[in-house]
């Protein structure tokens, strides 16, 4: 009994205990991220900088081209319809620059192979990546609220103030329905991540 305790005290020792640790690990068979893992990531940040670049496309042409004397009587709606539009230039300018910042890491790195500075750029860039979605998704909401002000000021100078309450009502459909489906996406999201996460012991 004695020798069995003494053998374990000998082997329970720093370098030991990494050693096991170690042979855990490579036992576990967690597979190790390839270059080609990486491709979906460069594609999904490609895909979003096209769609912040696109609202940003828009909502410039929407500054450029609109007509501002509409709001000569309505200051209240022409508040809305400028800072409402500010605000989506920003976030949608901001997003595809970390957008197309990321993508350029990405790919400058996989064409040298280096799988650590692709790790540590993934692990450092999470919340650039995450701010930049919310920034995207609150861009496209945020442009309901621009239509219906423009809509509003355009349909009442024209004298047909009818049609400016039935775009109301369509966008606001069309909002309240935006946000029920994003709400609905983010729990299946939730719900397959956590059947996707292993069970710990």
């Amino acid at each position: 009994f004695f020798l069995f305790k003494s053998g374990r005290n000998r082997m329970a020792t720093p370098a030991a205990l990494s050693r096991a640790e170690s042979h855990r690990r490579n036992m576990s068979g967690a597979k190790k991220p390839s270059i080609r893992s990486y491709d979906n990531r460069v594609g999904e940040q490609s895909t979003l900088s096209l769609v912040a670049t696109l609202i940003f496309g828009f909502s410039i042409t929407l500054l450029i081209e609109s007509d501002e004397t509409i709001f000569e009587q309505h200051p209240i709606l022409a508040y809305m319809f400028g800072i409402s539009l500010a605000v989506v230039i920003v976030f949608s300018a901001v997003s595809t620059f970390i957008f197309m910042g990321i993508s350029f890491m990405f790919r400058r790195f996989m064409s040298r192979q280096s799988i650590v500075a692709l790790e540590w750029i993934r692990t450092e860039t999470v919340n650039f990546r995450k701010w930049a979605r919310k920034m995207v998704q609150m861009s496209y909401l945020i442009l309901f609220l621009n239509l219906m002000a423009y809509g509003h000021a355009k349909w009442d100078a024209t004298g047909v103030i009818v049609l400016a309450y039935v775009c109301y009502f369509i966008l606001s459909i069309g909002f309240i329905t935006t946000l029920f489906i994003w709400y609905r996406f983010k729990k299946i999201n939730l719900a397959a991540f956590n059947k996707a996460t292993p069970e710990r012991v």
